[in-house]
């Protein structure tokens, strides 16, 4: 963070703000927030650093145009936590799940406490490890749209397997049925 330096959007620059709060292990109150601006003080009350960003001319890039970057409050990492909201985790999370999809809450959240050095609770994590999911894969409710294609594809693949589907009353999906080839034929 220094004067001058840009960022795409306003949203790139709160990103930007969290990953340095905790990166440097203390937290930020909001003063302004909004599409336009952004200013932020320290959470100590008496300490001075201050950062304030606003919007181009352009109507989309934002610019830091005041930081005062020197803390005269010591690092407060037991609020530092607090920047690393569950959208932050789930941020660091979802390159983490693209290469080892199977770790669970708790392993991931020593991976994240090793990487920035910050504790989190296990329920942040969990929230975030769902939500990484759910951007990595889909909300599975959608999936269940692709059933019938999948059939398709199936019977397709092999004429004789057997692939039915059941849908509840309202439309939502119950469950579904393959059978291979050797349903036709009387072994199962």
């Amino acid at each position: 963070m220094i004067v001058g330096f840009r960022f795409p959007s306003v949203f790139h620059f709160r990103d930007a703000l969290k990953q340095h709060c905790v990166i440097n292990e203390f937290a930020v109150k909001y003063i302004k927030n909004d599409l336009l601006r952004v200013t932020t003080k320290c959470r100590v009350e008496k300490c001075t650093w201050r950062i304030h960003s606003s919007i181009l001319q352009d109507g989309v890039t934002f610019k830091v145009k005041t930081f005062n970057e020197n803390h005269t409050c010591p690092s407060i990492n037991k609020v530092g936590n607090e920047m690393a909201t569950s959208s932050w985790t789930r941020k660091k999370i979802v390159p983490i799940l693209h290469t080892t999809p199977e770790l669970g809450p708790s392993k991931l959240r020593i991976e994240i406490q090793n990487k920035y050095n910050i504790k989190l609770p296990y329920s942040r994590v969990l929230r975030a490890r769902g939500k990484a999911m759910e951007l990595i894969h889909g909300k599975p409710a959608e999936s269940y749209k692709l059933i019938p294609e999948l059939r398709q594809e199936l019977l397709k693949a092999n004429p004789d397997n057997v692939v039915e589907y059941q849908l509840d009353v309202d439309n939502t999906f119950m469950c579904f049925f393959v059978c291979l080839g050797a349903c036709r034929m009387g072994f199962l």
